[in-house]
């Protein structure tokens, strides 16, 4: 009867007082109030009622009913989707996934235009009135409630100004983070993604029998990329893609873009067009408008990415086709819009605009090569998504660590997704925001740590490469200095959180990437203080620190424990980590009388690749397959190296070590020649061994990554003068022939003994 009563009152007060500005649908866990779906509901519809079932028993501990409107009639609810309540009501002009909810004097109206609008919606909804949060891939929180109202007469509607937007980070895994946040994957949308020319046209398939299908480079037909001005390459492409279609036929997009490749074809068709339209993008964008108009009902994409990213100057895309824009090229240090390193970008952007607003951007937000190196570009994600929307994009593909874990992935995803959804929101806050909800009373010295690392990286000026090394930053950003600092601040950070352990295991998360990054600096540091080589007590020799084991042990079972499946794109997983520090350290060290000598280079080395400048060649630190550091690099010229060891010694031999790694058009000498002296005038030839590689300008085609050692031999004899001349490749073998493309000698110790 109290129950009774109490409903009773609910209802009345729903319905009747008109000038109430709020109205109850929870009283101490009684309710009038059913969720009202419409007479046919669609999946979204019935998704979206059953969140909002969900998040309000967890809010009230009361569990609204799922009612069709056919049923619930005359009754309070909370109209969900396409219902006949929708209809009676003035929804302001939504587009797209947008949606609208409002309220009258009793009832809740939650309505989407299209797609997952309603799910949207509903979520925006749950945040609003709920109090409900979802930071990362983790359950959802709402507010607890015993009286719950909502106010009357509020009406809201908003349209994302992105028609595509994906965060590629872990938490996108979670399909309700993706729901909740308004974020899209491949399979939502595209039919094909990414560089799809094999796909359409498979060389495995066509290359023997129609060489004249894909790229004339050199003077050769080449399985790198298509000759689209080949007319029968097109009608294979518009073939494989109906067959495609038809097996998919709710794809949105279907993608039509050039392999991941530098090369290009040359044949005279196509030159003849690139040269009409001032770059190699216009036989590309004729042969993708060709497509697309065999499909006028289908959307397509395209990548402007190396050579297509420069906008023709005759032809315009299709309207069923979206430029796909890549920012590859621009380094992260300052935002786009003032990046120097982006201008390139900037000005294929805004030839592009004058062509077409379908515009879509693949962005990066991480770093490639080390995915949990501090990569402080957070400063940054606002400013890029804005200045991405004033230029009429309509969709951005933000590139972080995907589905391994990589450094802040909560909180950069987080950010990318919400500005991603409304690009007006002060970025700051929303830092902010997430760093108090998720780090609790360590959010302080989480925010100071971003503050710091920001700070820094700019004050450096180095520039923050999407294919950098935290090794690089070893004087920078990321020096023993600095790592300390950091160190502190997340020491309070845990001190502050240390009876939520919760919260205590993300701020431990945290201080995983300058784990990596003091193992990393190690191997550069070598026999120096930070190395993993520590001096013996009693002799100038150097041995292994005993305790670096340990801590290479303890960060591969905190990356394991953190699902780190691998730590750089296509790289090595933890436990492959763990067996290459094990081989480094059974390698120990060796002995060189030429350790600390003065060195000379005839020719510059690369300075894209400084390592140690000239003294990398005799530090004492290995080389693995990374050669962006430990290995001193010639770009398109030979080595030539005098060593001064300051006093005569004697000696027997010298050995180095060469990287094999033609994938970055990294080869290995065309010849070696090693000479002693004792006055530097007069030298002596050592003797190469038999077990040495044979040298020569043909080498077959490969792309495994190798170090390999070269040794000489000499009658023992003194000597204070060594002499390395190594002869560097005129030219990259023809099955790496790319313009432009020099081939790089790299060489990590000269050994002296």
């Amino acid at each position: 009867m109290k129950n009774t009563l109490l409903l009773l009152s609910i209802v009345l007060l729903s319905t009747s007082c008109n000038w109430a500005s709020d109205f109850p649908v929870v009283i101490n866990k009684t309710s009038a109030y059913a969720i009202v779906v419409p007479e046919h509901p669609t999946p979204h519809e019935n998704k979206a009622a059953k969140a909002l079932q969900h998040y309000i028993l967890l809010s009230t501990g009361t569990t609204l009913l799922v009612a069709n409107e056919t049923v619930w009639k005359d009754k309070p609810g909370l109209f969900i989707g396409n219902t006949q309540k929708s209809k009676t009501v003035q929804i302001p002009e939504i587009s797209g996934e947008g949606y609208f909810m409002g309220s009258d004097n009793q009832d809740v109206i939650i309505y989407g235009k299209q797609g997952k609008g309603v799910i949207y919606g509903t979520y925006a909804f749950i945040e609003k009135y709920l109090g409900g949060i979802k930071l990362a891939d983790e359950p959802g929180k709402v507010a607890e409630y015993k009286q719950w109202e909502l106010p009357a007469n509020f009406s809201y509607s908003y349209s994302p100004q992105m028609v595509y937007r994906q965060a590629y980070y872990p938490q996108s895994n979670d399909p309700e983070y993706l729901d909740w946040h308004g974020l899209h994957k491949f399979d939502d949308l595209w039919g094909l993604w990414g560089h799809s020319y094999f796909k359409l046209v498979n060389p495995g398939k066509y290359f023997k029998t129609h060489p004249e299908y894909f790229a004339l480079e050199n003077g050769m037909r080449k399985p790198t990329q298509l000759c689209v001005s080949n007319a029968e390459v097109a009608q294979i492409a518009i073939e494989e893609l109906r067959i495609r279609m038809a097996d998919n036929p709710d794809a949105l997009y279907w993608s039509v873009s050039a392999e991941d490749d530098l090369g290009y074809c040359r044949c005279d068709k196509c030159h003849k067009v690139n040269t009409e339209e001032g770059t190699p993008t216009g036989a590309h964008l004729r042969f993708v408008n060709k497509i697309a108009k065999a499909f006028p009902d289908k959307m397509f994409t395209t990548l402007a990415y190396t050579y297509t990213i420069k906008a023709p100057a005759k032809t315009s895309p299709l309207p069923n086709v979206y430029i796909l824009l890549s920012t590859i090229d621009a380094y992260r240090t300052n935002p786009i819009e003032k990046e120097p390193s982006a201008a390139s970008f900037r000005a294929a952007l805004e030839a592009w605009e004058k062509l077409t607003h379908r515009l879509f951007i693949w962005d990066y937000t991480t770093q490639f090569t080390n995915y949990l190196a501090p990569f402080p570009d957070i400063y940054n994600l606002g400013a890029n998504i804005k200045y991405f929307q004033q230029h009429h994009v309509k969709g951005v593909f933000s590139q972080g660590c995907g589905d391994t874990y990589g450094e802040m992935a909560e909180l950069k995803s987080y950010l990318i997704a919400k500005l991603l959804w409304n690009p007006d929101l002060d970025a700051t806050k929303l830092l902010n925001d997430f760093c108090d909800n998720y780090y609790k009373s360590g959010s302080k010295y989480v925010l100071e740590y971003i503050r710091l690392l920001q700070e820094e990286s700019r004050k450096t000026n180095r520039h923050i490469d999407i294919y950098g090394n935290p090794i690089n930053e070893f004087d920078s950003y990321l020096s023993p200095v600095l790592l300390d600092q950091f160190s502190t601040l997340f020491d309070k950070a845990e001190g502050a959180v240390e009876e939520l352990p919760k919260v205590l295991d993300r701020i431990y998360k945290l201080r995983m990437p300058f784990d990596y990054v003091v193992l990393q600096q190690a191997r550069f540091y070598g026999m120096e203080k930070f190395g993993y080589l520590i001096p013996k007590e009693d002799d100038n020799t150097y041995v292994v620190n005993p305790k670096i084991l340990g801590k290479v042990e303890k960060f591969v079972a905190t990356a394991e424990r953190y699902k780190v499946t691998e730590l750089s794109e296509g790289g090595l997983t933890p436990k492959q980590y763990l067996e290459e520090w094990k081989n480094l350290i059974a390698l120990g060290w060796k002995p060189n009388l030429a350790t600390n000598s003065t060195i000379t280079l005839k020719y510059p080395f690369t300075t894209e690749y400084p390592a140690k400048k000239e003294r990398t060649l005799t530090d004492g630190a290995r080389g693995l397959k990374d050669f962006s550091y430990n290995w001193l690099c010639f770009y398109g010229v030979d080595m030539v190296v005098n060593i001064d060891m300051e006093s005569n010694k004697e000696v027997r031999q010298i050995t180095m070590n060469f990287l094999d790694d033609p994938r970055h058009w990294i080869f290995l000498p065309e010849n070696i020649e090693v000479k002693v002296s004792v006055d530097g005038q007069n030298f002596t030839v050592a003797k190469p061994a038999a077990t040495n590689m044979q040298l020569g300008p043909s080498i077959d085609e490969h792309y495994e990554t190798t170090s390999v050692p070269f040794q000489f031999n000499i009658k023992p004899q003194l000597a204070r003068y060594v002499q390395v001349t190594v002869k560097n490749r005129s030219g990259v073998p023809e099955w790496r022939f790319r313009p432009n493309k020099k081939a790089m000698l790299a060489c990590d110790e000269i050994y002296v003994n």
